[in-house]
């Protein structure tokens, strides 16, 4: 296989001969990034198993291919495949779940809440804090969030990724 083959072209290969070598390029040339893509969401260990069910996926569905943009049907393939591992985990709750139509409240997280997390947290500035506390141990949705805060839904995500990183690094 020439490295300057297109994605689509390897992919119908795959799908017309069942060329093993086609599908092994299109993992050598995308598991990687959809590794990284899984592992922001749901870990490194993780994302390695999720990404493994979504080839085997891919491999069995093959033929449900319809000559979109590969890279974008993988991906689709792989949020799918990490959705399922955290509904199995009971970690993700569909939009459309009635848990989800219940009208969310900005009320302050408990004073039991955040005693569980203080030592951890204690590392962060307030309002990082607050927005993991929010998140993780409150349980509301980054839009959530961001109504109570009064701040943006991307600022949102930022405070909690740069919190994160923050305490990645001082707990080792």
């Amino acid at each position: 296989m020439s490295d300057t083959v297109c994605p689509e072209t390897l992919m119908y290969d795959y799908v017309l001969t069942g060329n093993e070598r086609s599908f092994n390029a299109l993992y050598k040339l995308y598991n990687t990034q959809i590794v990284g893509y899984l592992t922001r969401k749901v870990g490194y260990e993780t994302a390695c198993d999720v990404a493994q069910d979504m080839w085997v996926k891919v491999h069995r569905k093959s033929d449900t291919w319809n000559g979109t943009k590969v890279r974008t049907w993988l991906y689709t393939i792989a949020r799918n495949a990490m959705k399922d591992y955290m509904r199995a985990q009971g970690r993700y709750v569909a939009k459309n779940d009635s848990v989800r139509k219940v009208a969310p409240t900005c009320t302050q997280p408990t004073q039991s809440d955040t005693l569980d997390a203080c030592g951890i947290l204690s590392h962060l500035d307030p309002r990082s804090r607050e927005v993991l506390t929010r998140m993780y141990i409150v349980g509301q949705t980054g839009r959530e969030v961001s109504r109570c805060m009064q701040m943006g839904v991307a600022n949102v995500y930022l405070v909690r990724d740069k919190a994160i990183r923050t305490l990645c690094e001082e707990v080792g």
